[in-house]
């Protein structure tokens, strides 16, 4: 039936907008994100397992006897021709993005400015990936290999530098992340 060919088609297209600026003593920044990929792949030449089974063991099928080895001249193209296909997959991935952060002085310390910054994000990934046509009911000789989900996250954040004096500088800040189905809460603290 000849060789198999694998084809591999990839798009990918990314949208970004932001905005920076200051507004009422914050320096601001801010950006929305819009990716997406998709992948269309085709397998030719893949063996109709249907096709071959009743060519190898159904008296009663057209496609039987289906010779091979010496023998195999004996077959119609006809037999050829329905023991082949073509399987395709289309995958498509998105991902959507929005954040802000904010910073700004709030007071002079002996070793600078006391200075905070505040910012939140919220992504939204999608992904849906068929397995190969055929796979699902053993027409094709392949496995069945599929996913499809999304899946969205939203976070939080704040810190704090202060420069106590010239060369002494303490940190803190904080990062809160919601998960579709959990969270999660890291504190971190320095000295410089």
């Amino acid at each position: 039936v000849g060789p198999s060919t694998r084809n591999a088609n990839n798009e990918f297209n990314r949208f970004v907008v932001g905005l920076k600026g200051v507004a009422a003593g914050w320096d601001f920044d801010t950006a929305f994100v819009h990716s997406e990929s998709k992948l269309h792949l085709a397998y030719t030449n893949i063996l109709n397992m249907a096709v071959v089974k009743a060519g190898l063991g159904d008296s009663t099928s057209p496609y039987f006897p289906y010779y091979i080895g010496a023998q195999a001249n004996k077959n119609p193209s006809s037999l050829y021709s329905a023991m082949v296909r073509t399987s395709i997959s289309d995958s498509t991935t998105k991902l959507d993005i929005v954040d802000i952060k904010a910073s700004r002085e709030l007071m002079e310390l002996p070793g600078g400015m006391l200075g905070l910054a505040v910012g939140a994000e919220h992504r939204q990934e999608k992904l849906d990936n068929p397995s190969l046509s055929g796979t699902e009911n053993g027409a094709i000789n392949a496995s069945y290999v599929a996913a499809k989900g999304d899946s969205k996250v939203s976070a939080v954040f704040v810190e704090l530098a202060a420069p106590i004096i010239k060369d002494l500088e303490l940190s803190a800040a904080a990062r809160y992340d919601k998960y579709d189905r959990f969270s999660s809460t890291t504190p971190k603290f320095g000295v410089k």
